[in-house]
């Protein structure tokens, strides 16, 4: 089953030969839906959002994964970006109780505003940490500056 937020996502992947599709979040997916991988490419690691929401999706991950599951993911690194606008944001975040690379965003597109929302940019180490009692743990990583890619497995 392939899961997104986007119709026309969705329909790409139809069209590629993916047989059932579900328009929704993970939040929203019936209690018998079940998965081997999730996808979280794109730099999209940052969906987990903060430490709580962190713990709560990859909890709900964990409830959704058939045995021997995974996560393949990629994220980045922010205490390895450059300059010191970077850094006063990173110590700005920690003075208001939030994870250093916690970022607050909205997307803008003409006349379409989406809410706001946050978005996490992790160091590996963080990333390990926010498995802690979720069920997934770190199996690999590669890295390339800034930049991860991991591969989570269902322990």
């Amino acid at each position: 089953m392939g899961l997104d937020v986007s119709a026309d996502a969705l329909d790409v992947c139809r069209r590629r030969g993916l047989a059932e599709t579900f328009l929704g979040t993970v939040d929203d997916l019936p209690q018998n839906a079940r998965f081997d991988t999730f996808l979280l490419l794109g730099r999209n690691l940052g969906l987990l959002e903060s430490r709580e929401r962190a713990s709560r999706l990859l909890s709900t991950l964990a409830r959704l994964a058939r045995p021997g599951a995974r996560i393949v993911g990629t994220g980045m690194d922010p205490y390895l970006l450059d300059g010191a606008q970077h850094a006063e944001y990173l110590a700005a975040n920690l003075r208001q109780g939030r994870m250093s690379g916690q970022m607050r965003l909205r997307l803008r597109h003409r006349l379409l505003v989406t809410d706001w929302y946050d978005y996490l940019f992790a160091s590996l180490q963080e990333l390990e940490e926010l498995t802690e009692g979720t069920g997934w743990q770190l199996a690999e990583a590669e890295r390339q500056g800034a930049e991860y890619g991991v591969v989570l497995t269902l322990t």
